[in-house]
C-alpha cells in the first residue's frame, strides 16, 4: 500500500537558488514538493529555464517578481497572493529560506511552529551589515520558529549560544552551474587566482589586492588574480591597485552560465574574509574542483584541511596571506595535482545526493512529529 507524498512548501529568494537548485530534483522524487522563488534581481536568472527545470525534475514551482524593495503596495498584494496558496494547499510542512521581509514575517506569524523550519545561512549579520533594527527583527524572527537548519557547524554553535535553540546542521551541497569545456592550464608558468562574487568590507578583496602586489616582487612565477563580481566595496579596493597588469577586472554581475569556464580556467580561488557564515562560492569551488586560499575563520576550517585540500592563513593578515600565496606560487605541478586528488575526494561528501538525502530525512522527521495545522 503505497501513501500519498508529504506536501513540502520550500520558500526561498533567488539569491539562495543556486543552493537550492542541485538539491530540489531528488527532493522532489520523495515529497510533493512546491518551490516558492521570490525574484529580487530580475536579470539574475531566466525564469522560462527556471519553470523547464521544475517541469523536468519532480517538483512544482511558484514565482513572485518582487524588486530589490519588497515593502511596496505592489508587493503587498504578492505576498497575499502567496499567503493565501499557502492557506490552500495546507502543506505538511514549510520550509522558509526567505524570511527578511516584512510581509513575510507577518505570513510566518500565522503557521503553527510544528509545521515551519527556518532555514538560518547568517544566524547573525555579517559584519558589514549589521543594524540594530535588523538585530532586533532576527530575534523575533528565530523566535516565531521551534526548528532551524544551519549550514555550518559554526552557525550551528552561535544558534546554540546566542538563542538556546537546536537545530538540524545539514551544509551546502557542491553548487552545480553547468559543464565546462576548458582544460585548467599547467602552473608551471603561470598562476591564475580567483576572487568571485559579492564585493563587500567583510571578504577583504583589500587584503589581497595588496598581499599580491609584494608577492611579485619576489615570485619566478607570473602571477594573475581575477576580479569577477561587484559590490559597494569595490571603489576602495580598486585604489590599491597600483600594477594593473596583474589583475584581470571583471566588474559586474556574473551570470550563471559564466561560472563553469571561469572557475576552470583559475588555479586557486581566493576567500579573504574576516567573518564567514558559510561560503558559497567555497561550494562552487568544490564543484568545480577548485582549491581555495581562505583566511583561517571557522567557516572556513571546518571544510578545508590546511595543506591537504586548500590552504588556509590568518585572518586579517597580510604577511600571512603574502606568504600563502608566495608558497603556492612555488609548489611543483606534481604537489597541485595531488591536492586536486585530495579535494576530489573530500568533495564528494558534498554531492547533491548524498545532501539530499539529509534533508529528506530532516523533512521526514519534521513530518512524523508534526500534530498540529496551519
Amino acid at each position: 500500500m503505497s501513501f500519498p507524498k508529504k506536501k513540502i512548501a520550500y520558500i526561498s529568494v533567488d539569491y539562495f537558488a543556486d543552493v537550492d537548485l542541485p538539491l530540489l530534483p531528488y527532493l522532489g522524487k520523495e515529497f510533493d514538493l512546491t518551490w516558492f522563488l521570490f525574484i529580487s534581481n530580475f536579470n539574475r536568472y531566466n525564469l522560462e529555464e527556471l519553470k523547464l527545470y521544475a517541469h523536468n525534475n519532480n517538483f512544482k514551482i511558484e514565482l513572485f517578481l518582487i524588486g530589490e524593495r519588497s515593502l511596496t503596495f505592489k508587493n503587498l498584494k504578492k505576498f497575499l497572493s502567496f499567503g493565501y496558496k499557502l492557506y490552500k494547499v495546507k502543506f505538511d510542512l514549510y520550509y522558509f529560506e526567505f524570511y527578511m521581509a516584512l510581509f513575510m514575517y507577518g505570513i510566518i506569524q500565522f503557521i503553527s511552529k510544528k509545521k515551519k523550519i527556518l532555514a538560518l545561512h547568517d544566524v547573525k549579520p555579517h559584519s558589514n551589515h549589521y543594524k540594530k533594527r535588523q538585530h532586533i527583527f532576527q530575534n523575533l524572527l528565530i523566535n516565531s520558529f521551534s526548528y532551524f537548519h544551519t549550514f555550518s557547524s559554526q552557525q550551528h554553535i552561535i544558534l546554540k549560544e546566542h538563542y538556546a535553540k537546536e537545530s538540524f546542521f545539514i551544509p551546502l551541497a557542491k553548487k552545480n552551474s553547468g559543464t565546462s569545456k576548458v582544460i585548467r592550464p599547467s602552473t608551471n608558468e603561470y598562476l591564475r587566482l580567483l576572487f568571485f562574487g559579492g564585493i563587500h568590507s567583510y571578504k577583504r578583496l583589500d587584503l589581497v589586492i595588496k598581499a599580491l602586489e609584494k608577492v611579485v616582487q619576489v615570485s619566478e612565477k607570473k602571477l594573475l588574480l581575477t576580479i569577477a563580481g561587484d559590490g559597494p566595496d569595490w571603489e576602495n579596493c580598486k585604489s590599491f591597485i597600483s600594477n594593473k597588469s596583474l589583475f584581470d577586472i571583471k566588474i559586474g554581475f556574473v551570470p550563471q552560465n559564466e561560472i563553469p569556464d571561469l572557475f576552470m580556467s583559475h588555479h586557486y580561488l581566493v576567500l579573504p574574509y574576516q567573518d564567514v557564515t558559510q561560503s558559497g562560492p567555497l561550494f562552487d569551488a568544490m564543484n568545480y574542483n577548485l582549491p581555495v586560499i581562505a583566511s583561517d575563520e571557522k567557516g572556513f576550517a571546518e571544510f578545508i584541511t590546511d595543506g591537504k585540500n586548500g590552504f588556509l592563513f590568518k585572518s586579517q593578515s597580510l604577511e600571512s596571506l603574502i606568504n600563502r600565496i608566495n608558497e603556492v606560487s612555488k609548489m611543483k605541478e606534481t604537489q597541485y595535482e595531488e591536492i586536486l586528488q585530495n579535494l576530489k575526494s573530500h568533495s564528494d561528501s558534498f554531492s547533491a545526493v548524498k545532501i539530499s538525502n539529509l534533508y529528506s530525512k530532516m523533512f521526514f522527521d519534521l513530518c512524523e512529529s508534526n500534530n498540529g495545522g496551519i
